[in-house]
């Protein structure tokens, strides 16, 4: 599974890993994982906004510029309890599908 078009400036595959894509925008930074093509699940972790800039939107940014780049994904969070409540709001709103813990 490949990004849409118009998203080459932010994520980009990883080299040696074809089911791997990493998004970096200068401030925020995750990696996505594609377990396989058949159940189109993609794993996102290493999900972090650097900590002077938390709280003014860039985590909705990027999860907002994964999911419109993976229109198709089904996307699976695992977080930890002190972030839960932006997952939830996520999941809410249709930006992922799963949150797996």
């Amino acid at each position: 599974m490949t990004p849409m078009y118009g998203y080459e400036d932010c994520i980009l595959q990883d080299e040696k890993k074809s089911n791997v894509f990493v998004y970096w925008d200068g401030y925020s930074v995750a990696r996505c994982t594609f377990q396989d093509d058949a159940t189109k699940k993609m794993y996102v972790d290493n999900f972090i906004v650097r900590s002077p800039m938390r709280g003014n939107g860039f985590g909705r940014q990027m999860i907002r510029k994964i999911r419109s780049a993976f229109p198709n994904a089904h996307i699976v969070i695992e977080t930890f309890e002190s972030s839960r409540p932006f997952w939830v709001k996520m999941q809410s709103e249709g930006f992922i599908n799963e949150i797996a813990n």
